[in-house]
């Protein structure tokens, strides 16, 4: 009797382990959601400004509608596009955290690309100008 439990406790081991490579290979190629997906809205975010000659520059946002004007630059941010094996082979100007509670998820751009490490998307809109406007209003407020 402990021989045939023990065989069958083995082929569900095999049955679970072949189940979940295979979800992991179907979430691959497809773009699977990550925890971010329905985390809510980010309370914050953090810019990161890679200049040339003086060093990088923390930018930190905190006002809802700028969080969400940032998301919309990097639309599906979220989730996790499988899509490219080749990205970010470009000159990185910005790394971008999104904060959620307990977690963070990043997105680095030259201004005209992102990327999250999984693919190369476009970014939608004047993220340089939109990054210059919260400095100029960062300074202003000083």
């Amino acid at each position: 009797m402990e021989q045939s439990a023990a065989r069958i406790l083995d082929s569900l081991l095999r049955i679970l382990t072949t189940l979940v490579t295979v979800l992991l290979v179907a979430c691959r190629s497809v773009g699977c959601a990550t925890f971010h997906e329905g985390a809510g809205r980010p309370h914050s975010a953090t810019i990161i400004r890679f200049l040339k000659q003086d060093g990088p520059e923390v930018i930190r946002v905190s006002k809802s509608s700028e969080i969400s004007r940032l998301e919309e630059f990097f639309p599906r941010y979220r989730r996790i596009p499988a899509n490219s094996n080749d990205s970010a082979t470009w000159s990185v100007a910005y790394e971008i955290y999104f904060n959620f509670h307990g977690n963070s998820l990043y997105v680095i751009t030259d201004g005209q690309r992102w990327s999250n490490d999984h693919g190369d998307f476009g970014v939608h809109g004047d993220l340089t100008g939109f990054v210059s406007a919260l400095i100029s209003s960062e300074a202003k407020e000083k």
